[in-house]
């Protein structure tokens, strides 16, 4: 009992030592200094931590132009979904890639999503869709989803006494609305 627990040990000392060795010689191959690395464990960097100068200029002019006068917490780069997430001060958030496609908006505390970038965001029918029900001001959650839908968030005074199950709007990838909704168990 006692040889299988010091080989265990000895395995376990030489992943440790490997690991070590790995992460190190990453950071000697990282030629900016100032970005952090994330990775749940050995294989590629999975996210990175950018400074808003290391964004692509496409992305810095859209963060200055839809986001005047906010206050950047985290800005994080997910190097395998080649995605930008940027975190605001006032909890509002942004998920786009290099050409400012975007993937995923959360609005700030007690605020909604403008109604530039939801129109940037989603296909005309379904602007169109919220302009109508004049719900266009009420968003707060915007996710472009895998199958190419898109799924909305409204806020509480949207809907009055709804939960939020029923303030979530579904549309397809030509911004029509969905009716039904199965999620997969």
């Amino acid at each position: 009992m006692k040889s299988l627990l010091s080989k265990i040990a000895i395995v376990a000392l030489i992943i440790a030592t490997s690991m070590n060795v790995n992460a190190d010689s990453k950071k000697q191959n990282n030629k900016c200094d100032n970005r952090a690395e994330m990775s749940l464990g050995p294989g590629p960097v999975t996210a990175i931590s950018y400074n808003y100068s290391q964004l692509p200029s496409q992305v810095r002019n859209f963060v200055s132009s839809n986001y005047r006068g906010q206050k950047i917490e985290k800005i994080t780069f997910f190097t395998l979904a080649g995605k930008y997430k940027i975190e605001f001060k006032n909890d509002a958030e942004i998920m786009l890639n290099k050409d400012c496609k975007i993937f995923d908006i959360d609005a700030a505390k007690k605020g909604s999503i403008s109604k530039n970038l939801l129109q940037r965001a989603l296909p005309d029918n379904a602007v169109r869709f919220l302009v109508d029900k004049k719900l266009i001001n009420h968003v707060e959650e915007f996710k472009l989803m895998r199958n190419g839908s898109y799924k909305i968030q409204t806020d509480k005074s949207s809907f009055f006494g709804l939960d939020k199950k029923e303030r979530t709007i579904y549309f397809d990838r030509n911004g029509n609305k969905v009716i039904n909704v199965k999620k997969r168990r």
